[in-house]
C-alpha cells in the first residue's frame, strides 16, 4: 500500500459493515469498495451506509478476477458450526467451511493484508483442531505473515465481547507490529479520577431474535396479561415462559427494606444461574442475561460494570424503576460501538425502507465491534493511540465513559 490512507477493500461476510466503518473511523479512505453478503437485510442495510459499494454476491461464487485488487481483505466468516453456543461441528459444517471460500479469494486477490475475526470457541472447538486447521490454511497461503490474539470489546466498550483476530501481511512489505494490543492501554484518562455511579453495561450481543420467535422485543410481561411486570402489582414470582413472551423459570424480584424513611425502594432481581448460591443478584441498573433460562447452566447472568456478549437473541435486560426491559437497538449499536440508528434503515432498488427490530438484533449479534476494528486500523496506519477517539455523539460519549468508569470501579471492587 503506498499510500496505506487510501485503500481498496473487500469486506467478505459483510454484515452490517462493522470494518469498513472502523477503518473510515480511523481516517482509512476507501477509493474502491466491494462487500460479498447474502442476508437481503444486511445487504440492504449495507448499501444504505455504504452508497458507493458493490455487492459482489456470494462468496462461493465470487471470483478475485472479476475486482480491482484489494489492499485489505477482512472477514469474519460464519461461526455457528465453530461457536461454544452452536453444535460444534467445527471448520467442516455447513456454514464454517465458507472459511475456506475466503482462504480461496485471498489466494486469487493477494492482498496487502486480510483481517479475520472469530469466536474464541475456535480454540476448543473439536479438541483444538480446529484452530489448527485455521493456522495451516493461513500457512499454505505461503506468502503471509500471520499475528494473531484474543481481544475483547469491553476494553473499549461495556460489553464482554471475547474474539481472536488475525492480521496476515503479505511478504516483502513494510509489516507494522499489531498485537498485542493491552487491556490498560485503551482506558480513557478520566477513569483514574472519577467514580461510577452506575451499574450499566451489557453481555454479550447474539442474534436468536428472528422473525420465526414470538419473544417480546422489550419488556417481560404477566403471563396472560398485557401489563408491565411491575413490582408494585406483584407479592411473588410468577412463572414465565420463554415460548410466549415470558421466561419458564421463576424470576424473584422483591423490594429491601428501608432503613431510613427517607431512603429511596431498592429493587432486587433474581436470576437462576449454575452457582452454588443457585442465582445471581441484579439491582436498579444492571444488566441481566436471560439466555436459556430452562437449562440453567450459565453463570455470569448479571454484568455489574459490563454486558454479557450480545449475540442475536439479545435477551439481555436492565432493571429500571420496578420494570425489566431488554436492551434496545440503539443500545445494541452503542456496545458494539456504531452510530444511533445505524442498523435502522435500508437500500432496496433505490428506496429506503425501514428494518424491523427483530432483524436489527440480529445483524448487531453478527457485527465485529467497530471499536476494536479501530485499533487495529489505527496500528496499520501506524497511529495507535493511548486511548480510543470518543464517539462524536455526545449522549454516546458520555454513555460510553460513565459504563466504562463503573467497569472500572467493579473490577477494583473484585
Amino acid at each position: 500500500m503506498k499510500n496505506t490512507s487510501d485503500i481498496i477493500l473487500l469486506d467478505l461476510f459483510s454484515g452490517t459493515g462493522g470494518f469498513a466503518k472502523g477503518f473510515i473511523n480511523t481516517g482509512f479512505r476507501i477509493k474502491e469498495h466491494y462487500f460479498s453478503e447474502v442476508d437481503k437485510y444486511a445487504i440492504a442495510n449495507y448499501n444504505y451506509n455504504f452508497k458507493d459499494a458493490k455487492n459482489i454476491g456470494d462468496i462461493t461464487q465470487a471470483k478475485g478476477s472479476k475486482i480491482k485488487r484489494p489492499n485489505i481483505i477482512t472477514f469474519g466468516s460464519p461461526c455457528q458450526d465453530i461457536s461454544i453456543a452452536g453444535k460444534q461441528a467445527g471448520l467442516k459444517g455447513k456454514r464454517s467451511r465458507l472459511f475456506f471460500e475466503a482462504i480461496r479469494l485471498i489466494r486469487e486477490c493477494r492482498p496487502d493484508v486480510f483481517i479475520f475475526e472469530n469466536v474464541k470457541g475456535l480454540f476448543s472447538s473439536n479438541q483444538g483442531k480446529d484452530f489448527e486447521v485455521v493456522l495451516k490454511a493461513f500457512a499454505d497461503l505461503g506468502v503471509y505473515d500471520i499475528q494473531w490474539q484474543l481481544l475483547n470489546t469491553k476494553w473499549f466498550l461495556p460489553q464482554n465481547r471475547e474474539r481472536v483476530y488475525f492480521v496476515g501481511f503479505l511478504r516483502g512489505q513494510s509489516r507494522p507490529q499489531i498485537f498485542p494490543i493491552g487491556e490498560g492501554h485503551q482506558r480513557h484518562h478520566a477513569l483514574d479520577k472519577e467514580e461510577p455511579q452506575r451499574k450499566t453495561v451489557s453481555p454479550t450481543i447474539d442474534t436468536k431474535v428472528g422473525d420465526n420467535t414470538h419473544r417480546s422485543p422489550y419488556v417481560l410481561h404477566w403471563k396472560g396479561s398485557v401489563k408491565k411486570w411491575n413490582v408494585d402489582k406483584m407479592q411473588t414470582s410468577p412463572t414465565l415462559n420463554t415460548q410466549q413472551d415470558w421466561v419458564r423459570n421463576p424470576l424473584i424480584l422483591e423490594k429491601k427494606k428501608k432503613q431510613k424513611k427517607q431512603q429511596s425502594k431498592k429493587f432486587l432481581f433474581h436470576v437462576p444461574e449454575a452457582t452454588r448460591k443457585g442465582y445471581a443478584t441484579a439491582t436498579e441498573g444492571d444488566s441481566i442475561n436471560l439466555s436459556f433460562l430452562e437449562a440453567n447452566l450459565r453463570r455470569g447472568r448479571v454484568g455489574k460494570g459490563t454486558a454479557n456478549t450480545i449475540d442475536t437473541s439479545v435477551n439481555q435486560y436492565t432493571l429500571m424503576k420496578g420494570n425489566l426491559r431488554r436492551l434496545t437497538p440503539v443500545e445494541c449499536e452503542r456496545l458494539q460501538g456504531f452510530p444511533d440508528d445505524w442498523t435502522k434503515s435500508g437500500l432496496v432498488d433505490g428506496l429506503k425502507i425501514e428494518i424491523s427490530d427483530a432483524q436489527r438484533y440480529k445483524l448487531l449479534g453478527n457485527a465485529v465491534s467497530v471499536a476494536v476494528v479501530q485499533a487495529i486500523a489505527q496500528r496499520l496506519l501506524g497511529k495507535a493511540q493511548t486511548q480510543i477517539d470518543p464517539p462524536q455523539n455526545d449522549k454516546v460519549a458520555l454513555l460510553t465513559l460513565e459504563l466504562q468508569l463503573e467497569l472500572s470501579h467493579f473490577k477494583k471492587a473484585a
